[in-house]
């Protein structure tokens, strides 16, 4: 019968591509953002206020590094993998 099938534009199936696709690229964003458009200086100042001794941290030597070109590698990775 006709109302077994699934039309081809419906909810369900919108919102399963939006998600699919936008959050990784979301994410793609936000590491690009926060690793080469956020000034450090700012970025320290962010997050100064909840850890008032970050800067001399392990995580602030490597975490420049790892936000630029890990994660985003990372989140590129999962979006090929979806669209694939």
């Amino acid at each position: 019968s006709s109302g077994d099938k699934v039309p081809a534009f419906s909810l369900s199936r919108m919102l399963l591509r939006t998600s699919r696709y936008s959050q990784p690229l979301l994410g793609l964003a936000l590491c690009l953002y926060a690793g080469w458009v956020w000034r450090r200086d700012l970025l320290l100042k962010e997050l100064a206020k909840n850890e008032p001794v970050i800067e001399p941290t392990l995580f602030m030597k490597w975490w420049p590094w790892y936000v630029r070109f890990v994660c985003p590698t990372i989140v590129v990775v999962i979006l090929v993998r979806t669209i694939a």
